[in-house]
């Protein structure tokens, strides 16, 4: 089953890994969709630190946040699609940013080394097999006070 899903998002995400221009989501008071509703709720909870980003898609939001918070010390965006991966690798150049492949049903045991401040999880859910597991798995790599 696995294989399947990862095959589905290889193959969807097939022709994402070109380097492309990314659009900064820009603050505003009234968000009118997830993506502005990051920018403007995250510096209400984050104090700095270092942050993670499951599932971070194009990265739009990952690129935004850098450029707008100083107080990131590190980001990690995770993308699951190989074609994804490499396009965050190839389309963010921020010192402080760095890519993983990572399937949070299954975490490598390595990566629950480091902690994170902030765990972003944006439209995510509906894709976990088993999100039940995935929380609890995410939650382990959370700071104390950090949030998700």
């Amino acid at each position: 089953m696995k294989n399947n899903i990862v095959n589905h998002y290889d193959n969807k995400y097939s022709e994402n890994a070109a380097v492309v221009k990314l659009e900064e989501i820009k603050k505003v008071d009234t968000p009118a969709n997830r993506f502005e509703a990051v920018l403007k709720y995250f510096p209400l909870l984050f104090k700095g630190g270092n942050v993670l980003e499951v599932g971070a898609g194009n990265g739009n939001v990952a690129n935004s946040l850098l450029i707008n918070f100083a107080n990131i010390e590190s980001y990690m965006g995770s993308e699951f699609s190989k074609p994804r991966l490499e396009s965050l690798k190839n389309n963010i150049h921020d010192k402080r940013f760095s890519a993983v492949e990572l399937n949070v049903d299954n975490i490598p045991a390595e990566m629950y080394e480091k902690k994170y401040d902030a765990i972003l999880m944006i439209a995510l859910i509906e894709h976990l097999i088993d999100p039940l597991r995935a929380m609890q798995n995410i939650h382990k790599l959370l700071k104390p006070g950090g949030f998700v």
